[in-house]
């Protein structure tokens, strides 16, 4: 399971500071803990994509 943000318009086209801030905002570790109880394995690298 992963979420997949269109990387090919604004506001994330081209915005490595708005990239920074999702990635620090979104609490993956509180996710698996909390509603996924603990039944995934939280990934070290981030899907990649040709955009």
């Amino acid at each position: 399971m992963f979420l997949k943000l269109k990387a090919v318009r604004a506001p994330f086209k081209d915005n490595p500071k708005l990239w920074r801030a999702l990635k620090l905002a979104v609490g993956r570790v509180a996710i698996n803990d909390g509603p996924l109880n603990r039944l995934n394995e939280i990934s070290r690298c981030q899907p990649l994509s040709p955009a």
